[in-house]
């Protein structure tokens, strides 16, 4: 009898054990479910956050980037890369505007596609790879940036397709466009009036009374510099 009950005291005891681990392993496991489930939960938390600052990363950065294109472009006479109508052997070589009886000066199109040529190959000095993300344990993968722009009167649109794919473990986000947008009614306004004098030349002559009064109305100083062969240099500036 002593031998039967200590048998199935054993039994018992061993059963206990059995269920003790049961529950200890389902307990285990769903903590460890719960844990792994807070961590994706966190890192999708941390992609939104990083996502809005990657969207406003880059969207700065072509603000600033085509803010730089207005000015370069217009030390260049409006272009990204001098065409071949151009000057060969100054400081910093100009684009012909009006050229043997030939009006060359750029319309609104043309000026758009220079300043999305700046921006497209400029950007990168502004988003640096991405590296401050990849330092935090992101990977970002992107193409090439392709910049649309449209002039108006009230400033330039600047529409840019940059696919960008930004993951974080399983979790991703990816990007297609940004679009932003410069006030620069001034800017659009001084492209009208250096139309209107590359328009005044008369067979070649410099005809400085047909836009003196102009360039006075609207607060622009006009420098003309002699370069050779009958040809001049204008540097019109907008102080404002």
């Amino acid at each position: 009898m002593n031998s039967k009950k200590g048998q199935l005291t054993v039994f018992v005891i061993i059963g206990i054990i059995i269920l003790i681990s049961i529950f200890s392993f389902i307990f285990l496991k769903s903590w460890l479910n719960q844990k792994e489930i807070e961590v994706e939960e966190k890192k999708a938390q941390e992609i939104n956050t990083a996502s809005s600052a990657v969207k406003d990363f880059v969207e700065q950065c072509i603000f600033s980037t085509a803010k730089e294109a207005i000015l370069e472009n217009s030390w260049q006479g409006g272009y990204f890369l001098l065409p071949e109508h151009a000057t060969q052997d100054l400081f910093s070589n100009l684009p012909y505007h009006y050229y043997l009886g030939q009006d060359l000066s750029l319309n609104d199109d043309f000026f758009a596609t220079e300043l999305g040529a700046y921006v497209d190959n400029s950007i990168n000095f502004c988003l640096q790879d991405f590296k401050y993300l990849s330092s935090q344990g992101y990977n970002v993968t992107f193409e090439n940036s392709s910049s649309e722009v449209v002039l108006t009167p009230k400033g330039v649109i600047v529409k840019t397709a940059f696919p960008l794919l930004l993951s974080l473990g399983e979790h991703t986000k990816t990007f297609d466009v940004f679009q932003i947008d410069i006030p620069a009614e001034q800017f659009y306004e001084d492209l009208l009036i250096i139309r209107e004098i590359a328009e005044s030349m008369e067979e070649e002559e410099i005809c400085l009374t047909c836009f003196s009064d102009l360039a006075y109305d609207n607060d622009l100083f006009v420098d003309i510099l002699p370069y050779y062969n009958n040809t001049y240099v204008f540097d019109i500036v907008d102080n404002n």
